[in-house]
């Protein structure tokens, strides 16, 4: 069995539709479950960015509110582990989030371009639009599969001998069974956020997807989310 180190608590806020007022909203609403949840757990709170950590206490907002309240973590200044929140990730963002929150609870934001439906199905998120945990619809054989293809990344996806061959043998068959690429990435980013924390790694996968995927994934990364607003 794959040994995971999932968040002790998760939840997120879709996308949904992209309402402006929803996508305002949001981000109170998962500060306010980030920060609560740390009060809970007596985790100190974590503000994972990408860059610039001093700007995010600068600003107004929630999202400030937590900066000043507990750390900021980039990419280049690791602050430790603790109760993690992400606003509007990319792959590479959410797995780095993921890390950061390893032992402590993780609230994240979607956007359509990095979905995170098959990560709240791995980790048993909260709906923060619905207040309800996320059904994981996965079957039994999907996920025993996707664990057995993990098992197989120890050298990484470009590995000749073993993560590109697990990639041709099992990907295509979680492809046949139904599984989604949008759910095979949320299930990566939650189970193996390691294989896909750097833009090296993020580059290797989408070269290992099946076609099915691969034009699935074309689409979810063309989405022009600022035209629908």
């Amino acid at each position: 069995m794959l040994k995971v180190n999932l968040p002790t608590a998760a939840a997120w806020a879709p996308w949904a539709d992209g309402r402006r007022d929803w996508l305002i909203d949001r981000v109170e609403l998962s500060a306010k479950w980030l920060s609560d949840r740390a009060v809970l757990d007596g985790s100190h709170i974590v503000l994972q960015v990408r860059s610039h950590a001093a700007d995010y206490r600068r600003d107004d907002g929630p999202i400030a509110h937590l900066a000043r309240e507990g750390a900021v973590a980039t990419y280049k200044s690791r602050v430790g582990h603790g109760a993690t929140f992400v606003d509007s990730p990319d792959i590479r963002l959410m797995a780095t989030a993921m890390s950061t929150a390893a032992g402590h609870a993780l609230a994240a934001t979607e956007l359509p371009t990095c979905p995170l439906i098959g990560w709240a199905m791995a980790t048993g998120a909260v709906n923060l639009a619905t207040g309800e945990v996320t059904a994981d619809t996965r079957t039994p054989t999907q996920i025993d599969t996707l664990a057995i293809f993990i098992s197989h990344l120890y050298n990484g996806w470009a590995h000749k001998q073993v993560g590109r061959r697990a990639s041709a043998h099992y990907l295509p068959k979680l492809a046949d069974s139904g599984m989604t690429y949008v759910v095979f990435l949320g299930s990566m980013l939650a189970s193996a956020p390691r294989y896909l924390d750097s833009r090296s790694d993020i580059a290797e996968m989408k070269r290992a997807l099946p076609p099915a995927w691969r034009a699935e994934a074309e689409q979810v990364a063309a989405y022009d989310y600022f035209a629908r607003q």
